[in-house]
Formats: C-alpha cells, sequence, structure tokens
C-alpha cells in the first residue's frame, strides 16, 4: 500500500459585503457587479476560491438595496486560520433548513465573458437577479448564488471542457410556499426554466452546466459525450448500470412504477 503525504496550507478566510445604498438604481448595482465579476480570473490566478450570494429586500439576512449616500459600500473581514480543521471550527452553523420549494436555472460562466461582454453580463444580471424593491406579488425575491472554486488546470478525463475556461458557476433560483397557488408555481417553473435559463445560455452557447438541463448530453460532458457513449456500448451493451441522465440512460423511459422500458427504435 503506498500513501502519499501532502503538506498543510495555510489558509486565510475572508469575507466581503458590498452593498446599494437607496437612491442607487438597479443598474448601476449590476453594473458594479459586473465589473466585480471582471476581476474574478485574476483574483483565482492568484490562489483565491470561494462562493458569493446575492439577495435583495424583504431578506432578513443580507440586505442588498439599503441606507443613503454614495453608490455602494463595501466592508472585509479577514481571519487567519492555518489548517482545514480550524476553517470548520470559524465556520458558521447553519442548523436546520425551514421547508420549502425552489427552481433554479445555472451556467458556467466563461472568463471571456466576464472580461469582454461586461456590459452584456451586467444586463443579463439584472434580469436574473433580485429587485431593488420587494416583489408585491407577496413571493420572496429572486436570489443569485456563485461558486469560484474551479481550477483552469487541464485534465485528461470527461468533464466538459468549459470546466477549465469558467470563472463562476452561477445559479439564479426562485423560492416559494405552500401558500403560493398552483397558477403561480406554474408561471414560476416557466420563468425560470424557459427565460432565465435561456438567458444565461445566451451568453455563450459553448459553455456547460453542472445542474440537470435539456440538452444535457452537452452540457454535461459536451464534446467528449460521444466517446463516453462508445464506451458505455462496449462495456455495458444491455444497459445493466443506469440513473437519469447518465450516459446511455436516454436509452431508456422510467415508468411511474419505477420500471425501465427501453425506448423503441424503429
Amino acid at each position: 500500500m503506498r500513501i502519499s503525504g501532502l503538506s498543510r496550507t495555510k489558509l486565510v478566510i475572508g469575507g466581503f459585503d458590498i452593498r446599494a445604498k437607496t437612491h442607487t438604481s438597479e443598474d448601476q448595482f449590476y453594473k458594479v457587479m459586473a465589473n466585480a465579476h471582471a476581476l474574478f480570473p485574476a483574483i483565482q490566478g492568484v490562489g483565491v476560491h470561494g462562493y458569493y450570494t446575492v439577495t435583495g429586500p424583504p431578506e432578513a439576512e443580507v440586505k442588498l438595496f439599503e441606507a443613503s449616500n454614495s453608490t455602494v459600500t463595501w466592508s472585509l473581514t479577514k481571519i487567519p486560520v492555518s489548517t482545514w480543521q480550524e476553517l470548520l471550527k470559524v465556520l458558521p452553523d447553519i442548523g436546520t433548513v425551514s421547508a420549502g420549494y425552489d427552481i433554479r436555472a445555472s451556467r458556467l460562466i466563461s472568463r471571456q465573458t466576464v472580461t469582454e461582454k461586461t456590459e452584456e453580463f451586467a444586463a443579463v444580471y439584472k434580469k436574473i437577479g433580485p429587485t431593488k424593491e420587494a416583489p408585491s406579488n407577496g413571493l420572496p425575491n429572486l436570489s443569485i448564488s456563485g461558486t469560484l472554486t474551479i481550477s483552469p488546470k487541464p485534465v485528461n478525463n470527461a468533464l466538459h471542457p468549459s470546466w477549465r475556461n469558467a470563472t463562476v458557476y452561477l445559479i439564479t433560483g426562485q423560492s416559494w410556499t405552500d401558500s403560493t397557488n398552483d397558477t403561480a408555481v406554474r408561471n414560476i417553473i416557466h420563468d425560470v426554466t424557459y427565460r432565465k435559463l435561456t438567458l444565461l445560455r445566451e451568453l455563450d452557447l459553448a459553455q456547460g452546466v453542472y445542474l440537470n438541463e435539456p440538452d444535457w448530453q452537452w452540457s454535461f460532458w459536451g464534446p467528449n459525450y460521444a466517446r463516453l457513449r462508445d464506451i458505455k456500448e462496449r462495456y455495458d451493451p444491455e444497459g445493466l448500470l443506469w440513473c437519469p441522465q447518465c450516459v446511455g440512460s436516454e436509452d431508456w423511459v422510467q415508468r411511474q412504477n419505477g420500471r425501465l422500458c427501453r425506448v423503441f427504435t424503429p
């Protein structure tokens, strides 16, 4: 048995908070957000990784649009930690998750998009992000989250190549509760699935995604799918191994009772 040891990595955990002032328009704020994203490739290049969220009223934890004077205000908090164990100790305990429902749309956003298409990115960000005023229909405001943990280092595997040129994995979502009527729920699902997801996709059609979407073969594996399909047919010609939206799963249809039936091919 071979055991490899890795040296400990020293870390600094930081929190960066940007808040818009009362007179700041949504256009101004999302322009700031787009310009911030243009800095992400350089920031990641020096070893910074992390996550962020964008919320709006009436969210209690982070109020995106508030206060007065100037355009935005910001603050930076740094906590030095020497080991992953110490990092886990300072992270907050999120406790239990409350009941509710949500739907999300997501996309891998390339470095080229955030650095060369800043205005277009800001316009899309505004359309998929929270509004300055709380929604009048009683629904929670939209929320956005971003993941900056993607490595640009090329690896010879089945992963979609767009993971290597992406600077952020962007997710927008809309939630609702049991009190939301069926018509409103259908409208939410349609809006996120066919409007917001399309806006994200059209920023760069060559990019991929992590969560499910209609063209999952390309979105998950891109040009690698044909090779993966050949491997699947070579080693599992009977389709013994199956899972939803996995390589070759389109050959089967899952019935309501859970049983699988082969797709009819004339």
